[in-house]
């Protein structure tokens, strides 16, 4: 994603900081063009934790509490997030399907 004339940072090891609070931001508002980008970024986001990414959601979850006026703290929260996401993008979540192996437990029979 190169809206913004770079790719995302790929240093990110989780989706924001420890301890981060997007609700103290106290940066200025965004103005109306970039207000649409951000609430785009978190739409797509949405989605992207629809299709199985689920590590993000709470976070994603919290930055889109501020679509309607969000600040340009809370859009370098949102580029944080798809920085992770770029360095993520070969994670995986494995299901197994096959029965599990159990012959060597005990199961005791009850009346």
């Amino acid at each position: 994603m190169q809206l913004f004339g770079e790719k995302p940072s790929q240093k990110m090891r989780s989706p924001l900081e420890k301890g981060d609070n997007p609700e103290l931001d106290t940066t200025d508002f965004l103005d109306e063009k970039n207000t649409k980008i951000y609430q785009s970024m978190v739409g797509a986001a949405q989605w992207i934790i629809s299709l199985g990414q689920f590590d993000i959601a709470v976070h994603v979850m919290s930055l889109s509490s501020f679509r309607l006026q969000p600040r340009k703290g809370h859009l370098e929260r949102m580029k944080r997030v798809y920085g992770y996401l770029s360095k993520m993008r070969y994670a995986a979540i494995r299901f197994r399907t096959d029965m599990p192996d159990v012959s060597d437990q005990v199961f005791l029979d009850y009346d």
